[in-house]
């Protein structure tokens, strides 16, 4: 998945928290901290596991600052959102190293109109040997601009939370108060 939803997505997880927007941009940036690597030659490595930030979520209890708390879980929803993300997207080794298989979450819906309209849906995990992650060029793209657009929608319907609706973040991003204005004649 592209890192631009990958940050829009874990964003909007934190504005449904109702956390501050400054934890919210945190968590947004998490989210994109796994596909990082990359740069060890990687994907889908064991930076994409379910199990370190379940691990980050038992660290809280270890800690009675409420500040590290909301730090550890903070990062803990980045993290699991950005494996979740990729695991309905494509394979993914959710579950290494307790498995070494690549897991893929496919959901399939219809709805038949007949005389009695009928909706059948089928949730299926898929499974596959996993092969480390390991890469000799990046075949995907970074981004599509489908993946922008509902990215940025995304992003300003978050932001429009922090900020009293939509309308409030429209107005502050094009018609600023501080840009010099033309006089009129």
């Amino acid at each position: 998945m592209e890192p631009l939803l990958h940050f829009a997505i874990a964003f909007a997880i934190a504005a449904l928290l109702r956390l501050k927007l400054k934890w919210a941009l945190a968590l947004g940036l998490v989210g994109i901290l796994p596909d990082f690597d990359v740069l060890f030659f990687l994907h889908r490595s064991v930076s994409h596991s379910i199990l370190p930030p379940l691990l980050l979520l038992a660290l809280p209890l270890l800690w009675r600052s409420s500040r590290v708390r909301g730090l550890l879980l903070a990062v803990s929803l980045g993290w699991a959102s950005h494996s979740f993300l990729d695991f309905i997207d494509d394979y993914t080794p959710i579950l290494f190293p307790i498995s070494s298989k690549s897991y893929k979450l496919v959901f399939e819906s219809s709805l038949f109109i007949k005389s009695q309209p009928f909706v059948s849906m089928s949730l299926t995990v898929l499974e596959k040997p996993y092969n480390y992650g390991v890469f000799t060029y990046l075949d995907a793209p970074i981004f599509t601009a489908g993946g922008i657009a509902i990215g940025l929608i995304l992003i300003a319907l978050t932001l429009s939370a922090y900020y009293g609706g939509l309308r409030s973040v429209l107005e502050k991003i094009f018609l600023r108060k501080d840009l010099p204005r033309k006089a009129a004649s």
